[in-house]
């Protein structure tokens, strides 16, 4: 769109200085628009460019009215539709409520996980590791996990073996809720503590028989403590 500019070149009588000055008729109705502060503006830097004074002429004038209500009019428009449309960052209800059931489910696993590892002590094989799930947000939660435990027996030591599993026991049963995996471990360990006691008494009868027939004598307090342990 082109805008008309009609510049009035004054007559020499009416030259001040070195500078052409014209005598332009203000309508108070226009004078006091914002159209007419622009076009005041376009013409004192036309002005102080060529040294010689404009005016805008009526066309001119109703063009550039014209052209500014359009622009303000296409401005509203994109302000409108761009509050309009959702932001980036703000979720939607569902969302909020995914958001948070992920974040509990984090929580609960890595408490889960952690009591593990606490109870384990030298026994757990590193820390934890989870699985986790991408949300809404964009963040990563938690949503799985396992701490790796030793549950190996001690090699021809049924005592240690005996305590360790104790200690496995407890820590595959720490957490508030046991998973049926922890609660497999538990009684594998205990299973295990089984066979050392299993192996510990075996080994202290093949001790007794090695000492009957190298025709050792068994003390009167052994013998009566065993004569009780049978009653018993």
């Amino acid at each position: 769109m082109e805008l008309g500019f009609v510049a009035q070149v004054l007559a020499p009588n009416e030259i001040r200085g070195s500078r052409r000055v014209e005598r332009v008729e203000r309508r108070p109705d226009e004078s006091d628009s914002p159209l007419a502060s622009v076009s005041r503006e376009n013409a004192r830097e036309s002005e102080r460019a060529t040294g010689v004074a404009l005016q805008l002429s009526p066309e001119a004038e109703a063009l550039l009215a014209k052209s500014e209500k359009s622009g303000r009019s296409d401005s509203e428009s994109d302000s409108t539709a761009s509050d309009g449309a959702e932001r980036p960052g703000e979720l939607g209800e569902e969302e909020d409520e995914e958001v948070r059931r992920l974040s509990a489910r984090d929580a609960e696993v890595r408490a889960h996980e952690n009591a593990h590892k606490a109870a384990a002590g030298r026994h757990a094989r590193g820390g934890p590791s989870y699985e986790f799930e991408r949300g809404p947000d964009g963040r990563r939660y938690a949503v799985g996990g396992e701490v790796s435990i030793d549950t190996s027996p001690v090699p021809n030591d049924p005592d240690a073996t005996i305590l360790k599993m104790q200690q496995v026991r407890r820590a595959a049963l720490a957490p508030a809720e046991p998973s049926a995996q922890d609660r497999r471990v538990a009684s594998e360990a205990s299973q295990s503590e089984m066979r050392a006691r299993s192996e510990k008494l075996e080994a202290k009868r093949e001790e007794r028989s090695s000492m009957r027939g190298s025709g050792y004598q068994q003390p009167a307090e052994d013998r009566r403590g065993e004569s009780l342990n049978v009653i018993a």
